[in-house]
């Protein structure tokens, strides 16, 4: 039994899930509304209407990968017809309703892929 499980884990780490959607996560919109003193509701309409659409998502099946901008920052690059983050390549990219601003950085490197 051993022997089997050692030869399934193997064959199933093995593989690599790749994933061609780029989710862009709104954390940029929402620090523009965070306060330490007042608690702002424009907070909890981005959390939610984020988690509502990432709860479309999951509904639907599709293969995708939340990112942020941080991460865009250290790890973005155009590669031909596609975005890269870090080692991955994705094609389509998603930029949700509920981003209110975007780092200038960023909207270079999406202004390039588009």
């Amino acid at each position: 039994m051993g022997d089997y499980i050692g030869r399934v884990s193997k064959a199933l780490s093995s593989g690599q899930l790749v994933k061609s959607t780029f989710v862009l996560q709104p954390n940029t919109t929402a620090w523009m509304y965070f306060s330490g003193k007042v608690k702002n509701p424009s907070i909890a309409k981005i959390r939610n209407g984020f988690k509502d659409f990432v709860y479309r998502l999951e509904q639907r099946h599709p293969e995708y990968d939340l990112g942020s901008e941080n991460a865009l920052k250290a790890l973005g690059s155009v590669n031909g017809n596609k975005l890269r983050a870090g080692k991955r390549d994705y094609s389509p990219v998603v930029i949700p309703a509920e981003r209110g601003n975007i780092d200038q950085q960023t909207y270079n490197l999406i202004e390039k892929y588009l």
